[in-house]
């Protein structure tokens, strides 16, 4: 073997150098950012800008889902935001439903309105005469614009203590036990519970006139088994001339002669 044999190097014997590999950031591509997080809302309200000019539009099916809640009144405010989505989008892409969106848009809004008034109306109820049950008088709460209507009963007439009344509940008392008894004890304890919250409906010093007497309207249920309550409403009540203002108030209430 010659020295040029001994000294040249081994190439068959040399191990290759590896490939360097994909680095992890080449292999994931980059996070979606927040800007192209509301690109993608934006375009999904407004529809594609880029969108084939000669293709024929279709129907917006914003502007169609709009209308279901325009008929029905139920989730009318969904409704309202479908049909605002709905005519810009058709705005942006010349889509067809635009009256389709009107449509939608004018129903939910008459439902709107009409429920509104209801909520008002419900909320100013105390301000209107109106038949509703003793059991859902107040403490407050005045009732019988006549003689005949001067006693608690399961449908009353309500009014404002403005107008002329025969009525006022003046406490939601408590019967405690009573309740459980027979018909002699339960009426015991309830007229018993109604004098009791007299004295905290009256202002200090003010006297009971002499023309009005104690009503109640005992708990409903059986009077042999458990009652669902034990909750007595009371009420002064004048089958005479009535008056005007409330007795709970500083300023004494006005008579009728």
């Amino acid at each position: 073997m010659s020295a040029d044999g001994l000294n040249a190097p081994d190439i068959g014997t040399q191990d290759s150098a590896p490939e360097p590999g994909p680095s992890p950031s080449d292999r994931t591509g980059p996070p979606t950012a927040p800007a192209e997080q509301s690109a993608a809302f934006k375009a999904f309200v407004l529809g594609r800008a880029e969108d084939d000019p000669h293709a024929r539009p279709g129907w917006s099916r914003l502007a169609l889902a709009s209308l279901v809640p325009g008929v029905i009144g139920f989730f009318w405010p969904v409704g309202l935001v479908l049909a605002v989505a709905a005519l810009l989008r058709i705005r942006r892409t010349k889509q067809e439903g635009r009256w389709a969106a009107l449509t939608g848009l004018a129903l939910c809004t008459i439902w709107a309105v009409f429920g509104t008034s209801l909520f008002w109306k419900g909320t100013s109820d105390h301000q209107s005469v109106r038949t509703v049950s003793g059991y859902d008088l107040k403490a407050g709460d005045c009732f019988g614009p006549d003689p005949s209507g001067a006693a608690l009963a399961v449908e009353v007439t309500a009014l404002p203590c403005s107008q002329l009344h025969h009525g006022e509940v003046f406490a939601l008392a408590d019967m405690g036990n009573a309740v459980y008894g027979g018909p002699a004890d339960s009426d015991k304890g309830a007229g018993d519970a109604c004098s009791a919250a007299v004295a905290g409906y009256l202002p200090p010093g003010r006297a009971l006139p002499a023309s009005l007497r104690i009503d109640y309207l005992p708990p409903q249920g059986n009077l042999v088994v458990v009652r669902p309550h034990r909750t007595v409403i009371c009420a002064f009540v004048d089958r005479g001339t009535g008056w005007t203002g409330s007795l709970h108030d500083t300023a004494a209430p006005t008579p009728t002669p």
